[in-house]
């Protein structure tokens, strides 16, 4: 179970410095947009500091903000992989 916590906390951070944003959208008219993380086992790192308590959000909402686009973001892992579905931005 740690393991799956550590992996998903990992990718999640990579997906952050890949540039990719991931926030809470569901339901889209458009095909989504999909963006492939690949993972590899590695050392185990120290756990960083928790982060801000984020803003509540709409659990119906539809739409992503200037500069997302709603897609998806598959990470591939040792363990198996998983599809996130959210708004993402490309770039910086």
């Amino acid at each position: 179970m740690k393991k799956a916590v550590s992996i998903m906390i990992i990718s999640t951070i990579l997906a952050a410095a890949s540039g990719f944003f991931i926030a809470s959208a569901i339901g889209q008219d458009n095909p989504p947009k999909r963006v492939v993380i690949t993972l590899r086992n590695g050392e185990q790192g120290p756990p960083g500091p928790p982060g801000p308590k984020g803003e509540k959000g709409d659990p119906g909402a539809t739409t992503c903000p200037n500069l997302f686009e709603t897609g998806e973001v598959v990470i591939n892992h040792p363990g198996g992989q998983v599809t996130i579905y959210g708004c993402i931005r490309e770039g910086g």
